[in-house]
């Protein structure tokens, strides 16, 4: 069977439209928070409790789909992974996230999904943590100052860290642009 150049054209461009049309209707694919990632020199397993960050949301809404955890190779324990709210302390979402399993992305981190997608206000803070185990996983603290942090997706900032056995969180002092874990989310823009 032949088929002139015009043909061709149309099949192209009505291949093009149906995928464009299915991308639309499914909603932008959902991105890392982190974009880059520095990890500090201490790596820990001597806590027992949440660990994480709390950010602010910048000037639009943004739809949450997963909660990620820096995977250290020698990480084979599940984490329950949660959003709470900063000023309620009201547990917005959680996810298990088991270590063991999948591969990390380019930056390091895994996820989970969360049952149904959340909606991080704009200018609202919140509190993204993972429930770490005495002498379990191990992840990225602090020593003097050098923490986890990396550079982020302008849809939010990293106010400090965070630790404790349920919110409200304590807050790890003047730790701005640093996370414990570190913790991650996918995000789609509203």
């Amino acid at each position: 069977m032949k088929m002139n150049g015009k043909r061709i054209l149309t099949v192209l461009v009505v291949t093009i439209f149906i995928i464009s049309a299915s991308v639309f209707a499914w909603g932008a694919e959902a991105v890392s928070f982190f974009k880059t990632v520095s990890l500090g020199k201490e790596i820990r397993n001597d806590y027992a409790g949440f660990a994480g960050m709390k950010i602010k949301v910048g000037s639009k809404d943004i739809k949450v789909t997963e909660l990620g955890r820096y995977f250290e190779k020698t990480n084979t324990e599940s984490h329950e992974l949660q959003i709470v709210d900063h000023k309620t302390n009201q547990i917005l979402g959680s996810a298990t996230l088991d270590m063991s399993k999948g591969k990390a992305d380019s930056l390091g981190f895994k996820y989970a999904p969360l049952k149904a997608p959340i909606t991080l206000k704009a200018n609202m803070e919140y509190d993204i943590v993972s429930n770490e185990k005495l002498n379990s996983d191990k992840w990225f603290g602090r020593t003097n100052g050098n923490m986890a942090k990396g550079t982020v997706a302008p849809v939010a900032q990293i106010l400090t860290q965070i630790y404790g056995g349920k919110p409200p969180f304590t807050q790890a002092g003047n730790t701005v642009n640093q996370t414990y874990g570190p913790v991650n989310f996918k995000y789609q823009a509203m």
